[in-house]
């Protein structure tokens, strides 16, 4: 059974408000906290949630979808409306500003090569997006359509 010592100030820990990351403590799947305190925790996670950076430091993993006028960097894409983008990842994602687009979504691959998809037949909804997300509604008309895998292959 603990014995408390008069005047000695009980460790109470983490605290989700006050306590700050210690970021050269970063690893894919750990972050460690210095407490008010004084002590540490250490949060260990079943997936990554950081990630290298070309200059070999660690980041924090953020999938919040932003702006791309507010995006900090380079832009991930080129269309006339502003698009969205993940806010910190280390395959950048990013989604039109408008679903008739060439490529409404992209992903980044490295080395200036990157893969996108488009909607056929999308049109540019009318009004802006939903509750200032990239959410839109009605961008093509309903129809009938199956899809089939094409292999091509070239013998020598």
């Amino acid at each position: 059974m603990p014995t408390d010592v008069p005047g000695t100030p009980v460790p109470r820990g983490f605290d989700n408000k006050h306590s700050t990351e210690i970021k050269s403590e970063r690893e894919e799947r750990r972050r460690t906290f210095l407490n008010p305190d004084g002590t540490h925790t250490t949060r260990f996670y079943a997936e990554p949630v950081n990630y290298r950076n070309k200059k070999g430091d660690w980041v924090a993993i953020d999938t919040t979808l932003v702006r791309q006028e507010d995006a900090p960097g380079p832009r991930t894409m080129s269309v006339d409306e502003p698009g969205w983008q993940t806010g910190s990842t280390e395959v950048p994602l990013s989604f039109a500003g408008s679903a008739d687009s060439d490529a409404v979504l992209r992903m980044q691959l490295g080395d200036g090569l990157s893969i996108g998809y488009g909607v056929e037949g999308a049109s540019r909804p009318d009004g802006p997006t939903e509750a200032g997300s990239p959410t839109r509604t009605c961008v093509r008309t309903p129809t009938s359509s199956s899809s089939r895998a094409v292999t091509r292959s070239r013998r020598p």
